[in-house]
């Protein structure tokens, strides 16, 4: 066969469509009283005000897009799993309940997935080893609220306990709240004596 007879390039092009095609799927999903949603076989946790909503999902290859009616509610990276149930866990979604709750930490099936960084999973570890359940669940939580005030504590904190745990020592959540916390600063309500 030659090009002459399958007449390549003979032929124009057909236009484009004017509008651009759908490269998404959509899904609804009901929100937890977990805060957490179940998109393709990967439970995603979700801002806690969403409890009990049902959202739109829209799955695009790289990303996942929430909205509430059509209102976007947030947008997160898309996680996939084979076989297995996978995990696309923010702690930040979950600290209301588990500070209402700490004893919930123990029995977390994404508890690993919950740790922002692997100082948070080694600090549980040596907690969880050494101290009753009660006051293991509540140190690890008190790491974890203290972390969520912002991203530069909860780096900071995590090289901090690492070097706790490096030393053979349990974080005291007392002194590091009193470490990473900031103090308030003199009343800026300060009125002047006249007179």
């Amino acid at each position: 066969m030659t090009c002459d007879r399958l007449h390549f390039g003979t032929s124009r092009p057909s236009t484009l469509p004017r509008r651009r095609t759908t490269d998404f799927a959509t899904v609804s999903a009901k929100v937890t009283r977990n805060s957490t949603i179940n998109v393709a076989r990967v439970l995603h946790s979700v801002p806690s005000r969403l409890i009990g909503q049902k959202i739109e999902v829209r799955l695009f290859d790289d990303r996942l897009e929430c909205f509430l009616g059509p209102d976007p509610v947030m947008c997160m990276t898309r996680v996939r799993t084979d076989r297995a149930r996978g995990h696309a866990i923010d702690y930040h979604h979950l600290i209301g309940t588990l500070r209402r709750k700490p004893q919930a930490l123990r029995y977390l099936v994404y508890r690993e997935a919950l740790f922002p960084r692997a100082a948070y999973a080694r600090a549980w570890a040596a907690l969880d080893a050494a101290l009753p359940q009660r006051d293991a669940c509540r140190t690890m939580v008190g790491l974890l609220v203290l972390a969520s005030a912002r991203e530069a504590i909860e780096i900071a904190l995590a090289e901090r306990l690492d070097a706790i745990l490096d030393a053979g020592k349990l974080p005291d959540i007392a002194k590091l709240e009193e470490e990473f916390v900031s103090k308030p600063g003199p009343s800026s309500d300060i009125r002047e004596r006249h007179g």
